[in-house]
């Protein structure tokens, strides 16, 4: 005992410490990396920079994408700037959905008319563009289709070092090798493919564009494949590209295809195109990507994408913090660090982008593609307390560029400061629902804007974040009422508890919130403490 106390104290006094061995993180990550060994509809591999993502079956393409949707998991391409309308020729406007609800003596509107015309059509709009469809066509011998039961001895593994899914397979004895990659820096995946099928003519690329997601269904719904309500144009068609224009309503979007090789790009419908290789050669690579606007320069192909996605991925891995549970003898351990692993894989592919993604990410589309407010922080906060919390400030921009929408919700409701709509598009406006009355979303982002104070404690922070955490503020402070009858503060009603099994109208004080708005309230003083402002009475 004397002994151990002696050590304490050497080591107390002195600052002693005792080497630990550094983590080996290509071991830690590369020991994670899913293998497929047979056709697994609920594990398709996701490539994607964070704004932009594209989900694959065993074949590293799109090639069984009815059989996915059936049966688990669909296979999507998705962007965070890529969104449609249906048209609106009756002009429903937000207070056409709107119900009056009596807030402290005072008559409040909140959307909650959802089953009404308006509220369906303002619900519904905007929506997710599903970008199109990219998979192998292979054939037998007699020009008839391959199938699924034709896939054999299958393996394909998703290199999380590098950001890349490797696949191999076999079609009547013919080895097919796939190279599948995104670009982190542009909307563009790069392909790279090696068979014996080439030369026999049996493996092409088909491009198909649907029109848009079923409007019915809200989770993970099936494109509409209508030919007519949408327009895919060719602008140009050489040698070693294509760039194909999409019109659907009144939104547009570009596509890019380029190839290495004598390869022939021919359309076989009005939104249907292949990609045929040349017969005298086992292999070829070929990108294609997607913009909101034209793209004029060089565009990345095969190679400059898988450089720069060993690069980019070898940088996320070395950076930010990394757990190691390799010398744990708790049975549970290689679990965890598996989760860990592939967790901040997905969110760094699909949850990182230029606004807030939608609960299930940029796998499929889930409530129109939109983004649920109360949801941002368990998809962002991680980014931070992971130490990469520039990926956090890429979704934290969006509450700051879409203030003005906030504000002009607190003032329709009749209250000061920025109010964060619950079911949100690209542009803020408030989706009708039974949920508007959600407020445990208000003070998330005063706590992400903390978080990036606590990453890089300087004014500049302070500056670049302070009118969100001040108008957020005070609209919290602005919707509490002053009970005079029992003299505090009171929140609510209407509120919609996080438990969202309780009467709005007759809520007040959940304990969460209440918790929460007393947080919030508090970090924001602290943020006018350090930028030598006097404290807000009113939020003491």
């Amino acid at each position: 005992m004397k002994r151990t106390l002696f050590l304490i104290f050497i080591i107390y006094f002195t600052g002693l410490t005792f080497a630990q061995p550094k983590i080996d993180r290509y071991k830690l990550v590369t020991r994670h990396n899913p293998v497929n060994v047979k056709m697994d509809a609920w594990s398709p591999f996701t490539v994607g920079n964070g704004g932009f993502a594209f989900t694959a079956d065993i074949t590293g393409l799109q090639t069984f994408p009815d059989y996915y949707y059936q049966n688990g998991i669909p296979l999507q391409i998705i962007s965070d700037w890529g969104w449609h309308s249906f048209p609106n020729p009756r002009g429903y406007k937000l207070k056409d959905a709107y119900r009056y609800y009596n807030v402290h003596g005072r008559k409040t509107a909140y959307p909650t008319n959802q089953n009404s015309p308006a509220g369906q059509w303002l619900r519904i709009n905007p929506q997710r563009i599903p970008l199109g469809q990219v998979g192998f066509e292979l054939r037998k011998k007699d020009g008839s289709p391959e199938g699924r039961e034709d896939i054999k001895n299958i393996f394909q593994k998703l290199n999380l070092w590098k950001g890349i899914i490797e696949s191999r397979f076999e079609v009547d004895n013919d080895t097919v090798h796939v190279v599948t990659v995104c670009n982190p820096a542009e909307d563009f995946i790069s392909v790279k493919v090696y068979s014996p099928l080439i030369r026999k003519g049996l493996l092409s690329i088909a491009f198909k564009f649907p029109y848009a997601y079923d409007p019915s269904v809200k989770n993970n719904p099936p494109y509409i494949w209508n030919p007519y309500a949408h327009t895919t144009l060719v602008i140009k068609n050489n040698s070693s590209s294509a760039e194909l224009k999409r019109v659907i309503d009144s939104s547009k979007y570009f596509v890019y295809i380029n190839w290495s090789g004598h390869l022939i790009f021919k359309r076989e419908g009005k939104h249907y195109f292949k990609l045929i290789p040349d017969r005298n050669s086992n292999g070829f690579t070929f990108s294609f990507g997607f913009s909101k606007k034209e793209i004029s320069g060089t565009l990345p192909r095969f190679q400059d994408t898988y450089e720069a996605s060993v690069k980019h991925w070898k940088l996320f891995w070395t950076s930010g913090g990394a757990v190691d549970f390799s010398g744990s003898t708790d049975p549970r351990a290689p679990e965890l660090e598996r989760r860990i692993i592939l967790s901040q894989y997905l969110t760094a592919t699909q949850f990182a982008g230029n606004f807030p993604p939608q609960e299930s990410g940029l796998t499929l589309s889930s409530w129109y593609g939109k983004h649920n407010t109360e949801m941002i922080w368990w998809h962002a906060a991680q980014f931070a307390l992971w130490g990469r919390v520039k990926l956090l400030e890429k979704n934290l921009g969006w509450y700051v560029k879409t203030l003005p929408e906030a504000e002009r919700t607190a003032r329709q409701q009749g209250f000061k400061g920025a109010r964060w709509s619950k079911m949100v598009g690209p542009e803020g406006r408030e989706s009708p629902g039974n949920n508007p009355f959600i407020i445990w979303n208000q003070p998330h982002p005063i706590y992400l804007a903390e978080l990036c104070y606590r990453a890089e404690r300087n004014k500049k922070t302070l500056e670049k974040y302070k009118d969100l955490v001040f108008k957020t503020a005070k609209y919290m402070a602005s919707f509490t009422y002053y009970d005079t009858v029992r003299k505090h503060y009171v929140l609510g009603p209407p509120v919609w508890p996080a438990q969202e099994i309780y009467n709005p109208v007759k809520v007040q004080n959940p304990t969460f919130e209440l918790a929460y708005w007393k947080y919030g309230l508090e970090l924001a003083q602290k943020w006018r403490d350090r930028l030598g402002m006097n404290r807000n009475k009113k939020w003491d």
